[in-house]
Parts: structure tokens; sequence; C-alpha cells
């Protein structure tokens, strides 16, 4: 061996015996190798490696969830249509209703969760959700009546594949059949014709949401319901819904069609509230956050072909009397927004200013209103009486607003208009339900309030009241039977008309209605 070699094969021996000795562990010497003559002894066959104590053994992968993607058109008489989209594993579900809005059913907590994407907002709440509370302050009605609602179920026995799917033809028309006791003596008839199949994702905890409580009338009828034949099995791949008045003739129709159905594993991140979302307090903060979105995003753009502008000033409080004029303000840019007709804020001061903004929003007209008058008075003894007789009780007080409005073509022309309305107490304002369908229908549907009658119609949550079974329900229409019925528990109910901030936005009402019958607005539809 080479003597240097040799020293540093000595020197490593060492020093591995040093790190050791440290250690407590002994070193051994290097064995002499055998002689040459000596056959060396075969090495033993390598043992399989043992996993490390303690470590459990690495799970599969889990297989993927079975889901379902379906695509869904919706058409009107009015030559509307609207768009939904379907994505399910079988114990989740979102339906994208449109206008970025969507509804996420989530059968294993048991909650629903609303999504609106041009607000960034969403709102939480139970999937069997509660019917809304009566109100207790509505009296009873004096009077009750019957109708009789006869649903009859046909299965044609035609059958056809879709989607790969064996789908059934079925039929079903629903009569409401006022009785000589009903309140509401009209007679209407809904036919569906549609194409049903059992689809091989489900959704099994989906539940319609309870209706709202019964608006309060002098006379209310109730329902006796009938049906004859077999629902279909499975859910409805196609149909068509008519509606015919007293006369026998059509007063309306909706087409839905799947267009697109596949089987297949789908994004779970999509059903879940979306990431950097801000999650609503209740449904009353969420609808007020979505307004606001909606309002300022419709304000910041430009005007759509077809569209008259009309800008609204700052109100003006003229009296005494401590009245939000924001709150005026809100109330009529609302009620000025039925279309072709929009409605966007001036918050200019200078009539410069104002007109500077109004042609930069590209204004049509310009409105300014002053509350004039707002007075409050002790009711007269007969007065009392006669409402107290009604069922609606003796007031404290009674109150009366004025409001004077200006119409006038933006650019400085000469007043279009320049007028009065007022409001006494105990007005019923029938604008603000009005105003509800409206929003839902243009924020939600994209649809006119026609159409979303049409397509409530068929679910079993508009004007019949009862139609096919829940289980056999359009997915997309019982979304939209709990965005509607969220809306309307979720917004603040309207003024109450005896008090005096109703009776302010009543005469605000009045004066819009006096506006767009100015400006020649046709009755909406």
């Amino acid at each position: 061996m080479n003597v240097n070699r040799a020293a540093r094969f000595t020197g490593v021996i060492a020093i591995f015996g040093l790190l050791a000795s440290a250690q407590g562990l002994t070193v051994q010497k290097p064995k002499t190798p055998p002689p040459a003559t000596q056959k060396p002894k075969p090495k033993p066959a390598p043992k399989p490696a043992e996993p490390a104590r303690g470590a459990a053994p690495k799970p599969a992968a889990p297989a993927p969830k079975p889901g379902l993607t379906m695509r869904s058109v919706y058409s009107g008489s009015g030559g509307q249509t609207s768009e939904t989209k379907i994505i399910s594993n079988g114990v989740r579900e979102r339906v994208e209703i449109g206008e970025g809005v969507s509804v996420i059913t989530q059968c294993d907590t048991k909650q629903v969760v609303q999504v609106n994407d041009k607000a960034k907002l969403y709102v939480v709440q139970p999937l069997d959700m509660p019917p809304a509370a009566p109100d207790a302050a509505a009296p009873p009605p004096k009077r009750t009546g019957l109708v009789e609602y006869a649903t009859t179920i046909t299965n044609t026995g035609e059958k056809k594949d879709i989607f790969g799917l064996a789908a059934q033809h079925v039929t079903t028309v629903v009569t409401r059949t006022p009785t000589p006791t009903s309140c509401d003596k009209k007679k209407e008839r809904v036919q569906t014709d549609g194409w049903y199949a059992a689809v091989p994702v489900s959704l099994a905890c989906a539940r319609v949401p309870p209706p709202p409580p019964p608006v309060a009338s002098e006379c209310r009828d109730e329902q006796h319901t009938t049906m004859t034949g077999e629902a279909p099995a499975g859910k409805p791949l196609a149909y068509t819904v008519k509606t015919f008045g007293d006369d026998g003739k059509e007063t309306g129709s909706a087409v839905m069609e799947v267009k697109e159905l596949t089987v297949g594993p789908v994004d779970e991140t999509l059903l879940e509230p979306p990431a950097g979302y801000t999650k609503a307090a209740d449904a009353a903060a969420f609808v007020a956050g979505v307004t606001r979105a909606e309002n300022e995003a419709r304000w910041g753009a430009p005007k759509a072909a077809g569209t008259i502008r009309i800008g609204v000033l700052m109100p003006a409080n003229k009296t005494s009397e401590d009245v939000s004029v924001e709150r005026l303000g809100d109330e009529l840019l609302e009620a000025l927004t039925v279309k072709p007709y929009e409605a966007v804020p001036i918050l200019s001061k200078t009539p410069e200013e104002q007109a500077s903004e109004a042609k930069g929003k590209e204004c049509d007209y310009l409105v300014a209103m002053d509350l004039t008058t707002l007075k409050s008075s002790a009711p007269s003894k007969v007065g009392g009486l006669v409402r107290k007789a009604s069922g609606g009780g003796s007031p404290t007080e009674l109150h009366e607003a004025k409001l004077e409005y200006r119409l006038f073509p933006a650019g400085g022309a000469p007043p279009k208009a320049a007028k009065s309305a007022s409001a006494k107490s105990g007005a019923l304002s029938l604008k603000s339900a009005i105003g509800i369908a409206r929003f839902a229908a243009r924020l939600y549907l994209g649809a006119s309030t026609g159409m979303l009658k049409m397509m409530m119609s068929q679910s079993g949550g508009g004007m019949t009241g009862v139609g096919l079974p829940a289980q056999n329900a359009d997915p997309s229409l019982t979304a939209v039977s709990f965005v509607m019925n969220m809306l309307s528990g979720g917004t603040a109910p309207p003024p109450d008309g005896m008090s005096r901030e109703g009776t302010v936005v009543n005469a605000v009402h009045n004066a819009s209605a006096d506006i767009l019958k100015d400006l020649g607005a046709k009755k909406d539809k």
C-alpha cells in the first residue's frame, strides 16, 4: 500500500473512532481479507424496505363524485329569453339564474346560499325556510271564499331519447274554477306539455320554499285541490306552458328547453360561497347591497340604445319637519326606472355643475322636486270611528304631504311640466309591491314581469298555486321561487299608509306616476 494512502486511511479511521466514541459506539478494526483461494460467500438477497414505524399507509385518492351540468333556455311569447345553468354533484347544487345571480343548495349543511357576482355579496339561509309570519297588524278578512283547483296529468305513452335519457311525454292541465262564494270570480286554465326523464344526478333534498303570507284584503279565497293521473318520473327536459282566460283564449306562453346536459365530475369550488365575497348579515342587507351595486353600475355605464334617461336632482325639503331628502330621492329614482326610462341621480349643487353632470350622464330630461307641505293633525271623531269599524283601528295622527315638481329637457329648455302631487294618510301604496316584482324581473331574470309570472306558474309558485309535485318541478324555477320569496321577505315592507313616512312615500309615487304620464310612458305590462 502506498505510504501516503495508508496514512490518510489511518487518519479517517481515527476521526471516525472519535465521533463513534462520542455517540457511545464501538469501532472495530477492519478484518484481514480472506486468501485469494477462498470462495467469497454469496451475498444475501436484499430485504424489502419496511415502512417507517408509526407511518400510516398512504390512502388511495378518492374517486371523483358523479356530477351533472345542464344549461336551459327559456323564451316567452313576447320574444324575451332567459338562460340558466345547473351544476350538481348530488349533494350540492348550483343554479346560475343569470345577471350574475346563483343559488347554491347544500344538502349536507342544510342551507341555501344566494350569490350576487356584481355586488360580490352572498347570504346564507336555512334550507327549510319557515313560512313567513303574517302581519299581526293586518286585520283578518271579513269574508273567505272557496276556489276549486283541478289538476289532470296524462302520460301520452310517447317516448324519445334526449341526451341519452329515455324521456316520456306528459301533459298537465290545471283549471281554476270559482265557486258561488269565491272572492275572485276569474276562471283560468294553465296547460303544460312537457318531456320528463330520470336524471342521473339529482338533488334529493331540494325543497320548494313556502309561499309568502296572504295579502290582507276584505275577502280571501281558500283553495280546494284535486289531482288525477300519475306524476312523471324525473325532471323536465323540455316543456311549453300556456295560460287561457275566461273566454278560453290564450293569454300567454313560455317555452323551456335543455340545450346541454353533461354527466361528469364538476368543480366543487362552485358549490361553495366564492372566496373574497362579503357575507351579508341577512336578506335585507343582501338586497340593499345588491340594489346599491346594481344602481352604481347602471348609473356609471353608457346609456343603452333606446333608453331615455331622467336625471333626478336632490329633492329639497321646504318644510320645518325632519325628512330624509336622500330617501325621497331614492324612492323617486326607483319609481321612475320603467323601460324605456332610466332614472339617474344628479348630485351636483349649482345649476352649471348640474348641467355638466347631466350632459356627462347623457340625460334627456331633468326632474326637480320639493317637499312643500307635511302636516299632521288629530283625527276627527267620525274619521276615527270609521277607521276603527273597518278594522284599521283609530290612529293617533293623520298626515298630509304635498310635493311640487318640475320636468324639463336637459340643456336648459323651458319646463315640460310644473305640477304638484299630494297624499293623505290611509292611502294604500301598491307601487312598492309592483316595484319589487319589476326589480326582481330586471335584476334576476332580465325578463318582463309577465314572463316571470308565466315561468312561476309552471313551477306551482305563480297564479295557479298548484301543479306537479315538487320532485317534478323545474330546478331552475325552484331557485327562482327561493329568490322571489327571499326578496319579498328580505325587503323592507312598504311604509304603513297611516304613518307620516308612508304618506310622504305615497306622494312621491303619485308624483312619479304623473311624471311618466307627462313623458308619454305607456303602462308597464
